[in-house]
């Protein structure tokens, strides 16, 4: 007699333990039925079962509490679905295992813990996490199972993606996409960290790699854009010999936020609940763009931006493989050495060239040594045949650590205030001329800023062509024009004496700095520009013989050909489609040649030359 008072005080406390939504444990021997839940202490996350939209089927998930609309972030038994819905309800055994059964107590789905412990209990955390622990134990180090190690399609802040080794383990924590919003099943979409000696952040459509991050470089993943204001979230990247995982966390706890792996869009995106609007806000999401398709380019190429024409440019040193197909704007067999008569070790044909901002090329073939200097990291790739270029493995502080890439280069993009120095094995013959005596060579290099500044001076030349061609024409001053052809269309090009120049400019100063070789209608259009003044760049006697907003657009093109990176300058192309359009023009920044410090950096046999634009030179150009 003495069972049945125990045994109704056991009901009496299952009963009041899903009375309401503060149950946030369940004990040995409780079961969890269908239409009760376990809610987390602070409210944010719900267990229980559900059915998404309209599908007949039946899972255990969780989700988030206080959204209106259900926003699933994890689902228990997402290839396995319930089909006798009612009956269903999850049990923690005397083993100390989750199970959930069906109506005839067929497990449908189970934590397979075999870790023993006395007095479990499966606990709902506030992050989001259902785990299984000691009833006493509390220490996240030593739970017998946790959802966070299987995740669905969804990472959640402190979430680890990635790779766990330690105690035997082979555990990979990847996402794997919804099939579509009704159904949870496993889909083909994939995002995960790849288990390398150089891990990155790889999405993957089948089997086919449809983007990757770019490995870590102490700050960032290298193909990760730079942002300037302050950013909502931290980062946080562990290498260690037995676990390599990727978290993050927003620098306000309050703020809920979500990153999804989306099939139907083909994008991980990352969201933030804003109570205002009472709606998910996209706030980041990749691939951003069609450079960060993978290998868009192909070998040997960088994405400059999806926005220019061309959108891909072979590495200075090389060209494409199939001009025909590159000048169609097919550039996926990539590009190849010029050079068709470079040998392996011949350490006098050895340079490298470093290119800035870049997305560091696939890793697949590499090899990294953290300790290792970048000197020395130079020297390691020189002797070796198939090493084609090399690189920082940290770029925090002075940089430190070593990455060595073998074989082809691929899946380059070019980003702005991003990316990180690549040092590209090159002949030394196509990095320039050079002074045959000894180490004391040299590579003479063109600033590809200056090809810009040449477009933009004759941008400028348009304008004052075209705004003083009825003025001087008849005093005599015009020299015959010279014809070039873009893209099948002609474009006059008028040739002048210095004087005609001056006057355009109001400028007959002896300092004038295009007589000395400089830029001193850019410089004079640029400062004007910035004072809002850019009428005051035409000389007062033209009067009303031009057009205010033709004029003003002129001086706008102009000063859109010198921007610092090549990827923000228009091509000549982009160039006439301007001057005979409407549309709206991007602002300008201070033309590169006007800053103290410029452009490119090139590495030759050891010395590395920083060139500014006070002390550039160019050399002898020779045709190929």
């Amino acid at each position: 007699m003495a069972i049945l008072p125990t045994t109704m005080l056991v009901i009496t406390f299952i009963l009041l333990a899903f009375s309401s939504d503060s149950a946030t444990i369940i004990t040995q021997f409780q079961s969890l039925p269908y239409g009760t839940t376990l809610v987390s202490e602070d409210g944010t996350f719900e267990l229980g079962f559900f059915d998404p939209g309209s599908s007949s089927n039946r899972y255990l998930g969780i989700w988030f509490k206080k959204i209106p609309q259900k926003t699933f972030v994890w689902v228990a038994n997402r290839d396995n679905p319930i089909k006798d819905n009612n009956s269903t309800k999850l049990t923690l055994t005397k083993q100390g295992n989750l199970v959930l059964l069906n109506q005839n107590n067929t497990v449908i789905w189970s934590t397979n813990t075999t870790t023993k412990a006395i007095n479990v209990v499966a606990h709902l955390l506030d992050s989001g996490n259902l785990v299984l622990r000691d009833e006493k134990d509390n220490n996240s180090e030593n739970y017998l199972w946790q959802s966070f190690d299987y995740p669905s399609d969804t990472i959640l802040p402190g979430m680890k993606l990635g790779w766990d080794l330690t105690n035997g383990l082979n555990l990979n924590k990847y996402l794997t996409a919804w099939n579509n919003w009704e159904d949870p099943s496993s889909g083909h979409f994939t995002y995960s960290v790849t288990r390398s000696n150089v891990p990155e952040l790889h999405l993957l459509n089948g089997s086919s790699l449809f983007y990757r991050s770019g490995p870590w470089n102490g700050i960032r993943f290298s193909g990760t854009p730079s942002l300037k204001r302050r950013p909502l979230f931290t980062y946080n990247f562990v290498y260690e010999k037995n676990q390599y995982y990727f978290q993050f966390y927003p620098r306000n706890s309050s703020l809920i936020s979500r990153i999804v792996l989306n099939q139907t869009l083909y994008t991980l995106q990352r969201f933030i609940w804003v109570e205002g609007s009472n709606k998910w806000e996209l706030n980041l999401e990749v691939p951003r763009d069609i450079c960060d398709g993978y290998d868009y380019c192909g070998s040997f190429a960088y994405c400059v931006s999806a926005t220019t024409s061309p959108m891909c440019v072979c590495l200075s040193g090389f060209e494409p493989k199939s001009p025909q197909n590159w000048d169609a704007n097919k550039w996926s067999e990539g590009c190849m050495r010029s050079s068709k008569s470079w040998k392996c070790k011949d350490k006098n044909r050895d340079g490298f060239v470093v290119f800035k901002n870049m997305k560091l090329p696939d890793t697949e073939i590499s090899w990294i040594n953290r300790s290792t200097g970048l000197e020395e990291c130079k020297e390691i790739c020189r002797e070796n045949c198939s090493c084609t270029a090399y690189g920082n493995s940290d770029i925090t502080g002075t940089g430190t650590g070593c990455i060595l890439w073998y074989g082809e280069l691929l899946d380059l993009r070019q980003l702005p205030d991003a990316g990180q120095d690549l040092y590209v094995r090159l002949d030394i013959t196509e990095m320039g001329d050079q002074n045959a005596k000894g180490d004391s060579r040299k590579v003479a290099v063109v600033v590809p800023g200056i090809v810009s500044s040449i477009v933009a001076m004759v941008v400028i030349f348009l304008f004052i062509y075209w705004i003083t061609k009825t003025k001087f024409r008849a005093k005599g001053i015009m020299k015959p024009t010279v014809k070039i052809n873009e893209s099948k269309e002609d474009l006059e090009l008028p040739s002048f004496d210095f004087d005609t120049i001056a006057c355009a400019t109001n400028d007959f100063s002896s300092d004038n700095k295009l007589s000395q070789g400089g830029f001193g209608p850019v410089y004079k259009a640029w400062r004007l520009w910035k004072e809002c003044m850019p009428m005051e760049f035409i000389d007062t006697c033209l009067k009303d013989s031009y057009i205010f907003s033709e004029a003003l657009r002129c001086i706008h093109i102009g000063l859109s050909c010198v921007q610092h990176h090549p990827y923000d300058r228009p091509d000549m192309k982009s160039v006439v489609a301007m001057l005979t359009s409407e549309s709206v023009l991007p602002q300008p920044e201070e033309p590169v040649f006007l800053t103290e410090n410029s452009v490119l950096v090139v590495e030759d046999l050891g010395q590395v030359m920083h060139y500014s634009t006070s002390e550039l030179t160019i050399s002898r150009m020779e045709p190929r």
